[in-house]
């Protein structure tokens, strides 16, 4: 097999995997959206109900990455505290000693 057919051969070989994998994403898409279909005509709850059921989780999801960044926060700024407490002890241990910096 020359350069040239093996070049071939691996174009014919990556077009295949993208397309295989554009099927698998496709048939994943349409049973989605299929699933969603079916979930919203057989739920036991009316439209409103159901929307407001999204609501409250969607507001209780918004509680809750508020209090995760809120902690991030302050575990960020306690470190950086610390850091900056660290670096100025190490300049006060080594400021008046000539030569040692």
């Amino acid at each position: 097999m020359n350069e040239e057919e093996e070049m071939t051969a691996m174009d014919r070989y990556e077009q295949d995997r993208a397309e295989t994998a554009r099927m698998i994403f496709t048939g994943l898409g349409i049973g989605l959206l299929a699933g969603i279909a079916i979930g919203i005509l057989i739920a036991p709850k009316t439209g409103r109900e159901t929307r407001g059921q999204i609501k409250e989780m969607a507001s209780e999801w918004g509680k809750k990455a508020k209090d995760i960044a809120s902690t991030i926060g302050d575990k960020v700024g306690t470190t950086k505290e610390a850091l900056k407490r660290g670096a100025d002890a190490v300049k006060e241990t080594y400021k008046d000693k000539p030569g040692e910096a």
